[in-house]
């Protein structure tokens, strides 16, 4: 009976206090809930605290700048594929002024345009930017123009470089918004100039971001191709030319003078320099061996005593 009765008053003393801890679990709860909004730093997102909280320099430092976003989805997700294409086409023509006013036709058909050109008397560089979807077609008209000498295609897949700037750039942009309501609710001088030093660093990597961004999206939707026209060999805009035989000749006749004229001043040359070597030469073997001979009677001095 003492056992039941224990039993009875442990009962009744659970049922008093359950409520209360369940009522105090749930409060906690949602505490913390409402003080903490977690992003996972490694897939690109920060660590605030509660608006009732307020803001700190000390929970400031805390916070992640994040890089990427990966959002969570039950199914792959499927993305388009991004390519930097580029072609060159080089061709033999008739007609240089021909070439370059049906390129300029050409480009326009196709919606494009010409970013850069150079020419000389016997040849022809042109570089366009077509629209990528226009991009084949193109290619194979471009061949046409002349009789085609070389033709390559290059692609460049940027897809993972695109959709990962793209998710940066996102995140950025979360960032940016987040530090902006905390300097909206920052109230002390230190928590406002941290708050904004952080908005113009963010500010910064967004501005960059979106300028890479924008250079990478011209390269996707616009495909640069080079096209390189010359002359055949031995022939110029206005035509076939002979070899000019006269003007061979006389290149021949002022090679043959210009040897000549070379020789006669090495041989010049020699005899200016080689006459004071000569000489030098002769006053030396004088003074040493010659009439003076001061060498010559050293030598013989010394033979003497020995």
């Amino acid at each position: 009976m003492k056992n039941k009765n224990r039993l009875l008053a442990l009962l009744s003393l659970s049922l008093i206090f359950l409520p209360s801890c369940g009522n105090k679990l749930k409060q906690n709860s949602k505490s913390y809930a409402a003080a903490e909004f977690q992003l996972d730093e490694a897939s690109g997102s920060i660590a605030t605290e509660s608006k009732s909280a307020g803001f700190s320099s000390a929970s400031a430092k805390q916070k992640a700048s994040p890089d990427r976003i990966q959002p969570k989805e039950s199914g792959a997700q499927e993305y388009e594929r991004k390519l930097i294409r580029t072609g060159e086409v080089s061709i033999q023509v008739q007609s240089l002024s021909d070439t370059r006013t049906a390129t300029e036709s050409w480009v326009k058909s196709f919606g494009g345009y010409i970013s850069n050109s150079s020419e000389t008397s016997r040849s022809l560089s042109i570089t366009v930017r077509i629209p990528s979807a226009n991009f084949d077609d193109a290619m194979s008209q471009a061949s046409g123009m002349g009789k085609l000498v070389n033709k390559q295609i290059n692609s460049n897949d940027v897809t993972e470089q695109f959709y990962d700037l793209q998710g940066r750039i996102a995140t950025k942009q979360i960032l940016l918004e987040r530090y902006q309501n905390y300097l909206r609710e920052a109230t002390k001088i230190n928590d406002i100039l941290d708050v904004e030093a952080r908005i113009n660093e963010v500010t910064s990597d967004l501005e960059s971001m979106r300028g890479r961004m924008n250079r990478l999206s011209s390269q996707i939707d616009f495909s640069t191709i080079h096209i390189s026209a010359s002359l055949p060999p031995k022939q110029t805009e206005q035509g076939f030319v002979l070899p000019d035989t006269k003007s061979q000749f006389i290149t021949l006749i002022g090679n043959i003078a210009g040897f000549f004229n070379a020789l006669l001043f090495i041989v010049l040359y020699i005899a200016i320099f080689s006459v004071p070597i000569v000489l030098l030469a002769a006053v030396f073997w004088w003074l040493t061996f010659g009439k003076i001979g001061l060498v010559r009677k050293l030598f013989s001095r010394i033979s003497k005593k020995d």
